[in-house]
């Protein structure tokens, strides 16, 4: 009632006045009382109601804290399923895809297999006849394969080298006619042979046409080989091959004719240009071969550390690399070399070390004991082929080193006081083998045939005996004699080539080698060159022509030849070597217009 009348902005003290001139004292009291304890309840109810709105305000905050999380759990489930689909939509798209790409696939081999099904039915309802098989073809080439192979003139490096690259074009122009024959470019090839008097001969074949038989016979025919045991063409085949029968026997001297004149034609064609030619590829190849010249420079650095290494753990007196491989394989073999002895166990290091200890190591083609006591280690060998080199010189080296030695001196004791030769990197077991033979053909003859060589022979000729697969030359002055000779030939060869002849030959090898050396200087102080090599296969005559003709370059041309190395090679192109060398054709200098 008093708060009510305080809102209402009645003066109390008004009221008061006038209602205590109305009421008692003890009515004023009780009304003071009821008033407090109205107030009492009213702030008890202010109270629950707080109560209660502070429980419902709690509830609602944790009920919402439980809605979040949940919230958050189907956010996260919802995220997976949508992982999850993509994944099984791309797998349903790569299954589906696969399976129609093997779908084309099982098309495709259904449809080669019938195919080859199909061809393979033709060919044996129509067969072809063809007088020759891959097989039958390889037989009777067998007597122009043993003629013409470069093995029978390892002792001349030019027809060795030459035999070899007409003997590839040949072989790939056979092989191209097997199991059918495709059309080629007809191509001449030139072989050397040796004739009935073991004279060197030059040979042409013209490769041309598709019939294998008549390039068999011609090739036959052109080594003066026998032709009686190639098959003979029956009539069928005859009448197949009737009209397109392309024998190099009917017009062969023709078509040669026609092959000179077009050879001579080509060259003058590229005469015209070859100067300029020449001169530009120079300047193009100018700066490659400077960096690849560098880059040999340190490849020969890193070479020479290598070799001092094994030299500090082997005792080493010299490594020597004697193949034209690059320099990249040296160094991969001497890596192979630290390799062995670094990995290997303690008994066989100690059979390295020894076997290697004081000697000379040299790089070359095949792994054997050398005959002047060095060891040679296969360029292509594995490790454990050296190292078998190693074992074994260990046990018998000195012995059979000497062995040969007095082998050498029965055999000039045979031979009436000769000079016989023997290459210091050969392999020593093969030379004592062969050095043996020869001895046993020898002491098998009469006295007196034995007297009859020793007479022909020279005291201090040179002589150097061969395998068995070589045959009797006079090579630079030097008396080859294969170890399983014929006598009655070798009687007869001394006597159509005796000392004076082999003298004279040794003394015009070594004025012909002097005299392209002093060219050679000459050329290269007169083109400012660094350096100028040549194939060891050229032509004596073709090589000083060549020498000569770039001695006489003129000097506003020298600049292109300046600070160059030059080699001089019978490829077709300039290119530049590993070593910073420009290989340039030997074609191109004698065309080469000044």
């Amino acid at each position: 009632m008093v708060r009510r009348r305080l809102q209402e902005g009645q003066d109390l003290n008004n009221d008061n006045k006038n209602n205590a001139s109305d009421k008692t004292k003890e009515e004023q009291v009780r009304e003071l009382l009821d008033e407090e304890k109205q107030h009492e309840g009213l702030a008890q109810e202010l109270l629950r109601l707080t109560g209660s709105l502070k429980q419902n305000f709690t509830t609602a905050g944790s009920v919402l804290k439980e809605d979040n999380a949940a919230l958050d759990v189907m956010h996260r489930i919802a995220s997976s399923n949508k992982e999850n689909l993509v994944r099984e939509s791309g797998r349903l798209e790569h299954h589906a895809y696969k399976s129609c790409f093997n779908f084309m696939m099982i098309l495709i081999v259904i449809f080669v297999i019938w195919s080859f099904i199909a061809m393979i039915v033709v060919m044996r309802v129509f067969p072809k006849h063809c007088l020759f098989s891959a097989k039958e073809a390889a037989v009777a080439l067998r007597p122009f394969y043993f003629a013409v192979h470069p093995d029978r003139f390892a002792q001349e490096p030019d027809i060795q080298t030459r035999n070899e690259r007409a003997l590839q074009v040949f072989n790939g122009y056979i092989n191209n006619l097997f199991p059918e024959p495709v059309t080629q470019m007809p191509v001449n090839v030139e072989f050397t042979v040796r004739d009935t008097l073991s004279n060197f001969k030059s040979i042409r074949i013209f490769l041309s046409g598709a019939d294998p038989a008549e390039i068999i016979k011609l090739a036959l025919e052109r080594c003066e080989l026998s032709t009686d045991h190639l098959p003979v063409r029956d009539n069928l085949s005859q009448n197949t091959k009737i009209g397109t029968k392309t024998s190099q026997q009917n017009f062969a001297p023709g078509l040669d004719e026609i092959w000179k004149n077009l050879q001579e034609n080509e060259r003058l064609r590229q005469k015209r240009f070859y100067s300029v030619n020449l001169l530009n590829e120079l300047s193009k190849n100018r700066e490659l071969a400077m960096q690849r010249r560098d880059g040999h420079k340190v490849m020969v650095e890193i070479i020479e550390d290598n070799i001092d290494e094994i030299k500090r753990k082997t005792g080493l007196t010299q490594i020597l690399w004697s193949i034209n491989w690059e320099l990249t394989f040296m160094r991969r073999c001497l890596i192979n070399v630290l390799e062995m002895i670094n990995h290997a166990d303690k008994h066989s290091k100690d059979f390295i070390i020894y076997s290697l200890n004081g000697r000379q190591l040299t790089f070359g083609r095949g792994s054997h004991i050398c005959c002047n006591g060095s060891l040679q280690f296969g360029a292509d060998d594995a490790i454990g082929a050296w190292q078998k080199i190693c074992i074994e010189s260990t046990k018998f080296l000195t012995f059979e080193v000497q062995n040969l030695e007095r082998l050498v001196q029965r055999v000039a004791e045979l031979l009436g006081g000769i000079n016989l030769l023997v290459q210091p990197h050969d392999g020593l077991l093969q030379t004592i083998k062969n050095v043996k033979l020869f001895i046993a053909r020898i002491c098998s003859q009469p006295p007196s045939e034995l007297s009859k060589i020793t007479s022909l022979l020279k005291k201090d000729q040179q002589v150097q005996i061969m395998n068995g697969y070589s045959e009797l030359a006079l090579l630079r002055g030097i008396l080859q004699i294969p170890c399983n000779v014929d006598i009655q030939a070798l009687k007869h060869f001394i006597d159509k080539n005796d000392a004076s002849k082999a003298e004279k030959m040794r003394k015009e090898y070594f004025e012909q080698k002097y005299f392209l050396e002093s060219v050679k200087n000459s050329t290269v102080s007169h083109l400012e060159l660094t350096s100028l090599s040549w194939d060891a296969d050229l032509n004596f005559t073709r090589l000083l022509d060549a020498l000569r003709k770039l001695s006489k370059i003129q000097k506003e041309q020298i600049s292109h030849f300046s600070g160059l190395q030059i080699h001089l090679g019978s490829g077709p192109k300039v290119f530049v070597l590993a070593s910073g060398k420009i290989s340039v054709p030997i074609e191109m200098i004698e065309d080469f217009e000044i």
